[in-house]
């Protein structure tokens, strides 16, 4: 009674939690979810197009790439939120070297970089350190994020809290821990695939990358709602994100005019297709 009171309180109009739970209940099939900063209008965006007879899957990739992968956003995540929380700090570095992977096109390396900070996130949230006997399984992950709402009922942000947790367990457990002999994950979305090689199917794509940073985004917005720690977004100066954001859009910039003579260019030769165009061509 206490936590259903409390919901109330906090969210008098749930209209708008309720659409972000519809549309997450549907995207998390394509690995997908509405990031958490994204805006009302962006939300209503994605759920029209959801409603099209067929989806129109490459309008939807278009503009989760689009806020999950630009490089303000980056940036603004990075010296916001991983650099200032204890449990990101210390290897916040790393995000920052799979981004900077991203934007020179060596998506491989991008996504090597980026999967274990997810894991960390994961093994750290449930206790697990340097010092600890035994890791808990990443198996049982799905459902430790799955209970976040029963474990602690008074969440910040409850109800969009309990879409976060839906859907970030429904990812886990049918895609990115989805056991290969179970069947295929959307679009390769596994992470098995990705570490170990076990088949020659495209994994290393930018929508996969961008898979992985909105599914990291989303759960460390879920660890922040369960220990009520504050958003340190909400105190982000200009010079502490600008520096980032700047170095990011000049290493794109020097992507795009060193085309033709680019150290990365050898990478696509062992690709299907150029890489930087893969994007583009899906989404076109």
């Amino acid at each position: 009674e206490i936590a259903k009171a409390y919901r109330e309180i906090v969210h008098p109009d749930p209209s708008e939690a309720e659409l972000h739970r519809r549309v997450n209940q549907k995207l998390c099939r394509y690995a997908l979810l509405f990031p958490t900063y994204g805006r009302p209008g962006d939300l209503s965006k994605i759920n029209r197009i959801l409603q099209s007879e067929p989806v129109r899957l490459g309008e939807i990739g278009a503009e989760m790439h689009d806020l999950v992968m630009r490089p303000a956003t980056r940036a603004r995540m990075l010296t916001g939120l991983y650099m200032k929380i204890p449990l990101f700090a210390e290897f916040a570095h790393v995000i920052d070297a799979s981004y900077f992977a991203y934007t020179r096109g060596n998506f491989v390396a991008a996504l090597f970089t980026i999967i274990p900070v997810v894991e960390g996130l994961l093994l750290r949230w449930r206790g697990h350190n340097s010092y600890s006997l035994e890791a808990p399984a990443m198996a049982d992950a799905a459902r430790w994020v799955r209970e976040t709402p029963k474990r602690t009922p008074l969440l910040t942000m409850p109800l969009f809290a309990d879409s976060w947790a839906e859907s970030c367990s429904y990812i886990l457990q049918h895609h990115f821990y989805k056991k290969t002999q179970a069947g295929q994950s959307y679009d390769n979305f596994n992470r098995h695939l990705a570490l170990h090689m076990l088949e020659d199917v495209p994994v290393y794509s930018p929508d996969n990358l961008m898979r992985v940073y909105l599914l990291l985004d989303t759960l460390t917005q879920l660890y922040l709602c369960e220990h009520w720690e504050p958003v340190s977004l909400m105190n982000l100066r200009d010079e502490e994100e600008e520096p980032h954001a700047r170095a990011y859009l000049r290493a794109f910039r020097e992507q795009i005019e060193g085309v033709g003579n680019r150290p990365e260019e050898i990478l696509w030769t062992h690709a299907r297709s150029n890489p930087t165009l893969l994007v583009k061509d899906k989404y076109k």
